[in-house]
């Protein structure tokens, strides 16, 4: 069975208020295109933030954020909702996992959940349910 991502959705995610991309089960190469600007480098940033490490970009937490505040849902966010987030159903040989990350609204952390549980390291996770070596071919697979 094949590894890879089935869904990515976004949130408060750069250019995108709410973004849900789905691959077909066979997990088929996926093609990104579009005119400058329109966000698929944004797409892959946002890929990068669920493995270890602060993304493609290297960008503070704090600069991820939608910045349209004309938008009366950023205006009024609940406090307990992270400033920004990103989810995936990843496909491993054990199963599909969602995993998801976003910006701790009370601090510069990024929290991780796995399965909806709190987790403290992605890496670990996915070193001790899938192995080192297909951990970096679902993310690999995913660019």
């Amino acid at each position: 069975m094949r590894s890879g991502l089935l869904e990515l959705r976004l949130s408060n995610f750069r250019s995108y208020k709410t973004l849900c991309l789905k691959t077909d089960e066979a997990l088929s190469p996926v093609v990104l295109t579009g005119a400058n600007g329109v966000g698929k480098t944004n797409i892959l940033e946002a890929i990068s933030f669920l493995t270890p490490g602060r993304g493609l970009r290297q960008a503070r937490l704090s600069d991820i954020p939608t910045r349209n505040t004309d938008d009366a849902i950023f205006a009024e966010q609940d406090a307990d909702m992270p400033a920004w987030a990103v989810s995936a159903k990843v496909q491993t040989p054990d199963g599909i996992v969602q995993v998801g990350t976003g910006k701790d609204s009370s601090s510069e952390k990024r929290q991780i959940r796995i399965d909806g549980e709190n987790a403290k390291m992605l890496r670990d996770f996915l070193d001790e349910n899938v192995g080192e070596d297909v951990a970096i071919n679902v993310f690999r697979n995913a660019y």
